[in-house]
């Protein structure tokens, strides 16, 4: 399978990226089990974390972590990464064009008047979520941030953030009622997950709703439409319990 084409967009400063996505939506995508579940992840924007490139290609990367915090090989799909854009605060030592630092703010942050600071929390996903409102969606789904047993890709265990939940959950929840009230929408799309602070939608139902709206450039639209693009129909997630 050919590997995306990475284009050197001379975007380096996380500002450079500021409501480049306006008013579109945009799925944040965990490691959780629920991602398996997730099909046509090229036909979106989505932003993903760590090794979703086991999977698929994200159209951005956020790496919150160190190196020495992957084990089993799991940098290596950081490291090779064919993302558009890759978001850390760290100096990962990494050979892509599009590098992206940005200050890490605080957490539990839900302030975003700084265009080069993303908040964040104990896991990954919360950045990735303030970085797809730092681009302008005003609809996001989130897919794999379950906090359950094992990763989408292996049997890996219980979630070593299971003592943080109920802190976490409240984090998230303080950051849904401020997008709320600048009318931006996250919904859940995994119905496995423990998280609790954003409303669970059934993902083609969700699609339907904002038939109106662009994904990854493409209007969606319940007609028959035009060669390249894509119907809401043929978008689905896989039924549960299928391989």
């Amino acid at each position: 399978m050919m590997k995306p084409q990475i284009i050197e967009i001379h975007k380096t400063q996380l500002a450079d990226y500021y409501n480049i996505h306006t008013r579109e939506i945009i799925i944040v995508c965990g490691c959780g089990s629920s991602l398996n579940e997730f099909k046509n992840p090229d036909d979106f924007i989505t932003i993903g974390v760590n090794d979703v490139g086991r999977m698929f290609t994200p159209t951005y990367l956020v790496v919150v972590n160190y190196r020495q915090q992957f084990k089993n090989g799991r940098f290596k799909y950081v490291q090779e990464s064919r993302a558009q854009a890759i978001f850390t605060q760290l100096d990962l030592k990494l050979d892509h064009p599009n590098v992206v630092h940005f200050k890490l703010g605080r957490r539990g942050g839900t302030d975003f008047s700084n265009p080069n600071m993303l908040h964040y929390t104990q896991n990954s996903p919360y950045v990735a979520l303030c970085l797809a409102v730092h681009m302008g969606a005003k609809r996001i789904g989130l897919i794999g941030i379950d906090f359950t047993d094992h990763h989408f890709f292996a049997n890996t265990g219980p979630h070593n953030l299971t003592g943080s939940l109920q802190q976490i959950n409240q984090e998230y929840t303080a950051l849904n009622k401020v997008l709320l009230r600048r009318s931006i929408e996250v919904v859940n799309f995994s119905q496995q997950s423990l998280l609790t602070a954003f409303p669970k939608v059934d993902f083609n139902l969700f699609l339907n709703k904002y038939s109106h709206i662009k994904l990854n450039g493409i209007k969606i639209s319940n007609q028959k439409l035009g060669k390249g693009a894509v119907a809401v129909t043929n978008i689905k997630f896989k039924q549960r319990g299928n391989k």
